[in-house]
């Protein structure tokens, strides 16, 4: 098992070896918790931390990074009432069902890696697998 920092390393040096100085524009890669149970849900808005409510819905690992690094730094939040109604315009979500490993947003050329495998943090493996399959189904090679 790696902690997240060697999954973010490794997801950037696979786009790297994959792309080097030639990644298209406006390309946004992401690791993020796919994992809404079997309900489905918003999973990612623009980077930012997103709370419904008291709840957040994304965002807890920037969260818990920031915090751990002492830095003051001021996280970019989306908050919206419990009432608001989804979809919430710009954000991406996951489908009901099972858990997928990436997520592809074509529209915003956004690739969702899961850095959670149920409750374990995904393997070296795992996330290579995840990102070069990812990579290839958004680009069709």
């Amino acid at each position: 098992m790696i902690d997240f920092k060697e999954m973010e390393s490794l997801v950037f040096a696979i786009v790297d070896e994959r792309f080097g100085n030639n990644v298209p524009g406006g390309l946004r890669i992401d690791l993020v918790n796919l994992d809404r149970g079997s309900e489905g849900g918003l999973v990612y808005l623009d980077g930012q931390i997103v709370r419904r409510g008291t709840k957040t819905l994304d965002g807890m690992r920037r969260l818990e990074a920031v915090e751990a690094s002492w830095e003051d730094v001021e996280l970019p939040v989306a908050q919206f009432d419990d009432e608001e109604d989804d979809p919430i315009v710009g954000a991406i979500y996951v489908q009901k069902g099972p858990t997928p490993d990436y997520l592809i947003d074509r529209a915003s050329h956004t690739i969702l890696i899961g850095w959670k495998r149920g409750e374990r943090s995904a393997k070296a493996d795992e996330i290579r697998t995840a990102i070069t399959t990812a990579v290839a189904d958004l680009f069709g090679n």
